[in-house]
């Protein structure tokens, strides 16, 4: 009876136990059931992700024409040798496995304690040559110089803030003596042997040679094999290409790891921008099967050169695309470059230039190489644009602006001492903030370059003054120098380079056309420029280091930082006039000075009206009625034209603003009270004025047509004169026709701007010659602007050259003038031209 007992008992935890294993079934089944059903669609979804890659493309920028439809700028297509990893992913495995063994059995023949000699005479028996086949890397003090020997082959390197340095050097001979030496000294440093192995190595107590540190430094990284092994690859083919272009290639090993890392769907480029003859020899002596490919894609074209290039600006890499151009925007994403406005109108109109970027969409394989594609949309073109440029008119601007600054600089007497003087102290100044030399062997460097009759190398610098300074380290200090123009250097083939104080910079100037009537701009040139074609596809540092040098990435044209000198005597006639403090009859004797304010003529003018001051430009005649109308009517015109605003242009603007001196500005920045000598220098366009040459454009328009403003553009104006805001002029007729006849005499024989006259048609013109300072120069700046003709007038001008040191030779009649006829009579025989053929 008790056993029967005991049995049911044990049945019941049996049967609880049944009950537990049954509970832990049903919740198997249930999470199973989970992620079947339930979750089938997140798993699915993370299933593309991995899966999946999108490749994106950005679409080709739009074309930009002149006014006569001339194409300023386009689109060329840019050949580039290229891979795709894909094609090649046999021999990449085929190497990897390959160096692995090598390396394997580079390991097991190094013996303990082994010489550094030794293990390379037992790794390579035979000798390596192959560019960076040695790295040779170890730690020190931050930011310091070393030189590395390796046999017959010396580097100099220099470390990086927390004192890391590695170098490379390309070959090993068992031939010669080997030696490697450090300067400064360092107790270990690593190895890697032909992107083998790496060694860990210490100096041996009789400094004689070096040793392996310990048997368990010897490292494989199995990482950089697989670099190697891809170098090794690539390398075979890139060497194929350059034997047929003649080139001389060389593989980033940064770049072609970052490009099998992030972007193994996309070509991998060796050989970039192929000229014609390049590509046709390579598209001849490639074979069908050979992975390398021709890559077709659009750069951007400027054909005219260095035409109009600061309105035309140019393109750079742009950092991102449009992402949801194409479905997938939780993909991994990868996507080949595109273009964005870095200056001018391809900046302005960058939204409206740039294209609708497509793409695709590929199913990948676990290594995420494609294998099918699965969505494509191809991009498109951006929109394209027609400017208010005439092509014509502004290659003769350029034309004759260049003409100019070339006769004016090849009129300087050699070694300007005033030049001399700036530079000098600018070598000093820079050289004394280093930490590597003294206040004292600065200046002292500064002078022996500005006494030197030759060329001086760093070296020669070094031992001639007995400086502690390595010759290197002085070349390193010497090179910002060269490119803010301060310096010059000169490069011999196999010498080392020698540096002499830089010459002053060619004269630089601006001109700007507007049509009258519309604002159009005919036409916009600003000297020094630059060559667009040599930016596209991309700036080469030696480029852009050339054009800082030469100060030519101003745009002088829109740049407000000049005086307008007297051309502004202009708006000091208005304002008189308009306060009743000037009639067209009234006189004043010119003498040569007025209250201790000099006029450019100091035999003096004599008895002077309104119409002979504008054409003679007396300075004595303004002085007085400026005194007369008083400052805040004179600052109250200048704003009342605008003078105190940049105009709103289709280009991106300046850091500069326009300045129109007040009581307040100079109370600001000199703590001073306005004083009489104030109100005569703002009387002529002195006295710390601020316009651009497009300013200084917009005030002839407006009063060519009566008005106080005129709205500038760079777009083709269509349906007649838009509105220019602003006001009428506020003068009567008879006073107007006084001013006007004035500026007009001014372009006959007997007024200073008689040089811009222009066979046939009637010129109004205003010259003018400013002071300034500048790099602690009191220099010249020369002005001629006007409009024309004078009745009905079409096109007005304004021309603005700058001088550099103070025996540059410019005066507004002089040097602005003539450049100012030529151009309107260009614009006037072209005018005639096409009215004569017309039927």
């Amino acid at each position: 009876m008790s056993l029967i007992e005991r049995h049911e008992k044990g049945n019941r935890r049996v049967d609880l136990f049944h009950w537990v294993f049954l509970v832990l079934i049903a919740s198997l089944l249930t999470t199973l059931g989970y992620h079947q059903v339930i979750e089938n669609r997140n798993y699915r979804l993370k299933e593309e992700m991995q899966a999946q890659r999108r490749i994106l493309t950005p679409g080709s920028r739009g074309d930009v024409f002149d006014r006569e439809g001339k194409l300023l700028v386009g689109n060329r297509p840019r050949f580039s040798a290229v891979i795709y990893p894909d094609d090649i992913r046999k021999e990449l495995s085929k190497e990897y496995i390959n160096m692995v063994r090598k390396a394997r059995n580079a390991k097991a023949k190094i013996k303990g304690n082994s010489s550094l000699q030794a293990i390379l005479s037992q790794v390579l028996p035979n000798g390596k040559r192959q560019r960076g086949a040695f790295e040779i890397r170890g730690t020190g003090q931050p930011h310091a110089s070393r030189v590395v020997v390796w046999q017959n082959q010396k580097r100099s390197i220099r470390s990086n803030a927390k004192g890391e340095w590695k170098v490379f050097f390309d070959q090993f001979d068992p031939e010669r003596r080997f030696h490697l030496d450090l300067e400064p000294e360092s107790k270990h440093v690593k190895v890697r042997i032909a992107g083998l192995i790496e060694v860990e190595v210490t100096r041996d107590p009789s400094g004689s040679d070096w040793r392996l540190y310990s048997q368990k430094k010897i490292r494989i990284d199995s990482a950089k094999l697989k670099l190697d092994s891809n170098f090794a690859v690539v390398g075979k083919y890139l060497r194929q290409i350059n034997e047929v272009t003649g080139r001389a290639e060389v593989i980033d090993r940064v770049a072609l790891k970052n490009h099998f890392d992030t972007r193994l769907l996309l070509p991998l480029r060796l050989a970039d921008s192929l000229e014609a003859e390049e590509y046709a020899r390579l598209i001849e002596n490639t074979p069908v099967d050979s992975p390398i490919q021709i890559l077709t894609e659009a750069a951007r074209h400027y054909p005219q050169g260095s035409v109009a290039a600061h309105v035309l600006g140019y393109v750079a890499v742009a950092k991102s695309v449009d992402l949801s151009a194409i479905p997938g925007s939780d993909l991994s994403t990868v996507s080949y470059k595109g273009k964005t406005g870095k200056s001018g109108i391809e900046k302005f109109f960058n939204e409206y230039l740039s294209g609708s970027d497509g793409g695709e969409i590929w199913h990948v394989d676990p290594v995420g190489y494609q294998y099918k594609r699965i969505h494509h949309k191809a991009p498109s073109k951006g929109k394209n644009l027609h400017l208010s440029l005439d092509l014509d008119l502004q290659k003769h601007c350029e034309e004759f602006l260049s003409e100019a600054i070339s006769k004016i600089s090849s009129g300087r007497e050699t070694d300007d001492p005033d030049w001399l003087k700036i530079v000098n102290k600018r070598v000093h100044r820079h050289l004394a903030k280093t930490s590597d030399l003294e206040d004292l062997e600065a200046k002292e460097i500064a002078t022996l370059l500005t006494r030197s009759n030759q060329p001086k190398t760093a070296k020669e610098i070094v031992e001639s003054l007995n400086i502690d300074l390595k010759p290197q380290t002085l070349e390193e200090l010497l090179d910002p120098l060269l490119a803010s123009g301060s310096l010059t250097k000169t490069n011999q083939e196999g010498s080392s380079p020698s540096y002499y104080l830089s010459d002053p910079p060619p004269t630089p100037g601006a001109i700007v056309v507007l049509d009258v009537k519309t604002g159009e701009i005919l036409a916009m040139a600003s000297k020094p420029d630059y060559n667009l074609q040599e930016l596209s596809p991309r700036i080469s540092n030696k480029t852009f280091r050339k054009i800082q040098r030469e100060g030519a990435w101003l745009p002088r044209a829109i740049h407000p930082g000049y005086p307008p000198a007297s051309t502004y005597k202009l708006m000091t006639a208005i304002a008189a006039l308009r306060t009743g403090n000037l009639t067209p009859d009234f006189e004043h004797d010119c003498r040569g000075e007025y209250k201790a304010m000099r006029c450019w003529n100091p035999n003096g003018h004599g008895v002077m009206n309104l119409r002979k001051a504008e054409a003679g430009s007396c300075n004595c005649y303004f002085f007085r009625i400026g005194e007369l109308t008083g400052h805040k009517a004179l600052i109250a015109e200048s704003k009342r034209f605008g003078m105190h605003q940049a105009p709103e242009i289709e280009l991106p603007g300046v850091p500069d603003k326009p300045l129109v001196p007040d009581p307040e500005w100079k109370r600001r920045k000199l703590n001073e009270s306005w004083e009489l000598e104030d109100t005569l220098n703002i009387s002529i366009g002195q006295g710390g004025f601020k316009l651009s040459p497009l300013q200084v454009a917009c005030f002839m328009a407006s009063i060519a047509r009566g008005e106080t403003r005129t709205k500038p553009t760079l777009l083709r104006v269509e349906g007649g004169a838009p509105d220019h805001g602003g006001e009428p002029i506020g003068l009567s007729p008879e006073h107007y026709e006084e001013m006007i006849q004035g500026m007009a005499e001014a372009a006959s024989p007997q007024g200073t701007a008689y040089t811009c006259k222009v066979p046939g048609i009637q010129v109004a013109a205003k010259t003018g010659t400013g002071q300034w300072r500048a790099n602690n120069m009191k220099l010249s700046i020369a002005w001629c602007a006007g409009f024309a003709p004078l009745r009905n007038p079409e096109v007005a001008i304004a021309v603005m050259i700058e001088g550099v040191v103070p025996q540059d030779n410019i005066g507004g009649g002089k040097s602005a003038a003539p450049i100012a006829g030529k151009v309107l009579s260009k614009y006037f025989e072209k005018k005639n031209a096409r009215h004569t053929s017309t039927p």
